[in-house]
């Protein structure tokens, strides 16, 4: 993460890309598989609002003492509160009752990758929310 922070990529990385962000266009994102917040981190950090979902309680726990101690810190702290906040639940009940509805969906695949791909290199899937009921 620090290295993240440091040297960044921000809008050039492929979960920035995925998500849409182009321009001043910064989309509301629900991650619904947070794990320890890396790509929320990234999002937040090129201005997106993100709600992490997390249904794991040992997962949720790291997560939630990192982003503590990530509140706490004097550089990113108050962007951090503003721009990313944790749900321990399952995305499979908590999608439906999250208000305001987000831009868009990110799922991050949740199996090994292949030797193959190159280092960074992640198959993800991001779902635009319609306004329709779904």
């Amino acid at each position: 993460m620090a290295h993240r922070r440091k040297f960044g990529g921000g809008r050039g990385e492929a979960v920035a890309k995925a998500v849409g962000v182009k321009g001043s266009y910064l989309p509301d994102v629900v991650d619904a598989t947070a794990g320890l917040g890396r790509d929320a981190f990234v999002l937040a950090s090129v201005g997106c609002r993100v709600r992490m979902l997390e249904r794991n309680p040992v997962v949720a726990a790291l997560l939630d003492d990192g982003l503590r101690r990530g509140y706490q810190d004097p550089e990113i702290g108050g962007w951090l509160q503003e721009r990313l906040q944790l749900i321990h639940a399952s995305s499979l009940t908590a999608l439906s009752d999250i208000t305001p509805r987000p831009d868009v969906v990110y799922l991050d695949p949740m199996f090994p990758h292949k030797q193959k791909e190159r280092a960074g290199e992640k198959r993800d899937a991001c779902f635009p929310v319609s306004g329709g009921a779904g």
